[in-house]
């Protein structure tokens, strides 16, 4: 019943829920509301169509390191931010990774949380980020936000801002 509920679900809003939810669902934490009221499928709370993931969930991995300065920024701003990651044509690799600090999410967000610290990723950008890292490094050249082992990315530039798609 709630396998047929997802498909129509998933027909009417022409989204693809197989990157968020696993194969198998658990009949017994799932349930799916048409009200508007938060529904928990797989681990994923949905909230109308906005998307709202635990960083348990394995689209995206956040690191300590993005976690900390997430959290540094948001003391140093005295407001929550959340740090956008999106994918963008450009680069010297083809594509290239852009962050941003951002106070709201819009309905076609992906929202990942871990300890407080968010990172939002648009539909777009998540078919180049499945599986990636998002960390926060800090070298002799440069502290930053990166993505790291991105599963999707075949090659990429020596500073690791762009990359080419597999």
């Amino acid at each position: 019943m709630e396998r047929k509920l997802l498909e129509v679900f998933r027909s009417r809003l022409s989204l693809s829920l197989s990157s968020s939810l696993s194969p198998s669902l658990n009949p017994g934490n799932t349930s799916l509301r048409s009200s508007g009221t938060p529904s928990l499928i797989n681990g994923v709370l949905w909230r109308g169509i906005r998307r709202f993931c635990s960083a348990t969930v394995e689209d995206i991995s956040i690191t300590d390191n993005c976690v900390i300065r997430l959290h540094e920024i948001i003391k140093e701003e005295g407001r929550d931010k959340m740090l956008r990651v999106s994918v963008e044509g450009g680069g010297c690799s083809g594509f290239q990774y852009v962050f941003a600090l951002e106070d709201s999410s819009t309905v076609n967000d992906r929202i990942f949380e871990k300890n407080g610290a968010k990172v939002v990723v648009d539909d777009v950008s998540m078919g180049f980020l499945k599986g990636a890292t998002v960390d926060y490094v800090e070298e002799l050249i440069r502290a930053s936000f990166m993505v790291t082992n991105n599963p999707n990315a075949s090659g990429g530039c020596g500073c690791g801002s762009s990359f080419v798609a597999k």
